[in-house]
Parts: structure tokens; sequence; C-alpha cells
């Protein structure tokens, strides 16, 4: 399972995982990436954001990918 928290967010979310985390790609509304990032210790800022909703994609070590909802406020 994976979480990202809090979820509204706004300045910075970790990401708690069984498993080890390698990237995450936040994508807009228009199906476009905006943030693509490294995750060495779960925390990402998110504070470049835009008030909306974003998928995320998380990106695990063994390449599977789980994909989460954040709102942005």
């Amino acid at each position: 399972m994976v979480q990202v928290i809090p979820n509204p967010c706004r300045n910075l979310v970790l990401v708690v995982s069984h498993e080890q985390v390698r990237r995450a790609f936040f994508i807009d509304s228009t199906g476009k990436t905006v943030l693509c990032q490294e995750v060495p210790n779960g925390r990402i800022r998110v504070d470049a954001l835009s008030a909306g909703t974003y998928t995320v994609n998380i990106e695990h070590n063994n390449s599977v990918i789980t994909t989460l909802e954040l709102v942005q406020e």
C-alpha cells in the first residue's frame, strides 16, 4: 500500500510505502507532467504546484508504478 500524506496538501508531502520508492511524477488535469522528483527520503516539496488536483505516479525500485490522486490547496 502507498499513501501520499497529507492530502489535501500545501508545501510538503510524505510518500509512505512498504516498498522502496524511486521517483514521483505529478500530472496535471491536461495530462502534462509538471513535476518529476527523486524520492530518496520519502519527502517531496510541492509548493511550486498550482492549486488543483494531480495524478501522482509513484515509481518503485522494482519498476512497479502506483497511481494516486493528490489535491494541492
